[in-house]
């Protein structure tokens, strides 16, 4: 995706639009992993929603969406 020239523009809003898109990053990643979780009718507990939807960290997400491929119960998704 080529990025647009900017007529105007500072390193605060460089920061804004990164920050935007890591933001993007997770919320794909966090929606993934319960996708992946529901077809594959792992189920998940409250606990286990609200700790994915916590989590800032991207590697983590991936992990997990990972290991939720061949997981045999929503548990060792999370080991």
């Amino acid at each position: 995706m080529a990025k647009t020239p900017y007529k105007y523009h500072s390193v605060w809003a460089d920061s804004l639009r990164e920050e935007g898109r890591n933001e993007g990053s997770l919320r794909e990643a966090r929606k993934s992993l319960l996708v992946v979780l529901s077809k594959r009718s792992l189920g998940v507990t409250p606990v286990q929603r609200e700790r994915i939807e916590s989590c800032e960290d991207l590697d983590q997400l991936e992990t997990w969406l990972a290991n939720a491929v061949t997981a045999a119960s929503g548990v060792d998704v999370f080991r």
